[in-house]
C-alpha cells in the first residue's frame, strides 16, 4: 500500500517555493496545489488528493484551512507534505472552495506524476452551491447534452468508481480526472429537455440534480 496516504498532510499556505526537506530517516517532497480564480468570496480551500498504486486511493482527508491567513488570495498555493518513497506515482490533486457558511464556490484539479516539489496549476471552476454534502454534483460544461459527446462534471467527493446516470441510461464512459471533475459521454436514446443526473459512489453516497443539464 502506498505511504502517500499514511504520510500526506497539509502544512501551510505560502506565496512561494520551498525546497523539499527531511524528516528524520525518511525523505520529504513538497507538492504545491497552485489555484487561481479564487473567488471573492471564499473563506476555506479543502485539498483532496489520491494516489495511483495498483489503483486509486484516496489519501486521508485533509481539514479545510482559513484563507484569512494570507496577504495574497489569488493564485493561492497550498503546500502538501509527501512520502518520496511515492516519486514517480500519478496523483490525483483536487481542492474546494467555500464560503463562510460552507457553501460550495469553487473546484479544481488535475493530476501529475509526483516528483521533487511537483507544482500543480488549477484554474478553478466556479460551481456555487448552497449544499454542504460528502458527495456532491454542482456543475456539468456544457449544460447543452448532446448523445456521443461529452460533457464534464464538477462537483465534490468522486470517486475513481463513481457511477453516472444520466436520465434512465447508465453512462459507461465516464473518465475520473479527481474527486472533483468527470469526463461522461452522454448516452444515446435520452428524449429531449431537462434531464436528471445522477452520481453514486460505491459506498452508497448518492446526489441528483434536476437543473443542471439539458438534452438536445
Amino acid at each position: 500500500m502506498s505511504y502517500l496516504r499514511r504520510c500526506l498532510g497539509l502544512l501551510v499556505f505560502v506565496l512561494g517555493g520551498c525546497a523539499g526537506e527531511t524528516s528524520g530517516a525518511e525523505l520529504i517532497y513538497q507538492l504545491r496545489l497552485q489555484a487561481s480564480g479564487v473567488p471573492a468570496s471564499a473563506k476555506y480551500i479543502e485539498p483532496q488528493v489520491s494516489v495511483l498504486d495498483s489503483e486509486w486511493r484516496a489519501a486521508a482527508a485533509i481539514v479545510p484551512a482559513d484563507l484569512a491567513t494570507l496577504t495574497k488570495r489569488d493564485p493561492v498555493t497550498v503546500l502538501l507534505r509527501v512520502s518520496a518513497y511515492d516519486s514517480g506515482q500519478r496523483v490525483a490533486v483536487a481542492a474546494r472552495l467555500l464560503d463562510a457558511s460552507n457553501q460550495l464556490l469553487a473546484v479544481g484539479g488535475g493530476q501529475l506524476a509526483l516528483t521533487r516539489d511537483a507544482t500543480l496549476p488549477v484554474s478553478l471552476v466556479e460551481t456555487v452551491d448552497a449544499r454542504h454534502l460528502a458527495l456532491q454534483l454542482a456543475r456539468a460544461v456544457p449544460s447543452k447534452l448532446v448523445a456521443g459527446r461529452v460533457t464534464t462534471l464538477y462537483g465534490w467527493g468522486f470517486s475513481p468508481s463513481v457511477q453516472v446516470d444520466i436520465g434512465p441510461q447508465r453512462a459507461t464512459q465516464v473518465q475520473w480526472m479527481s474527486s472533483v471533475e468527470l469526463v461522461v459521454t452522454v448516452p444515446q436514446g435520452l428524449m429531449a429537455g431537462p434531464v436528471t443526473v445522477v452520481v453514486q459512489n460505491p459506498g452508497g453516497e448518492k446526489d441528483s440534480r434536476v437543473d443542471l443539464a439539458s438534452v438536445e
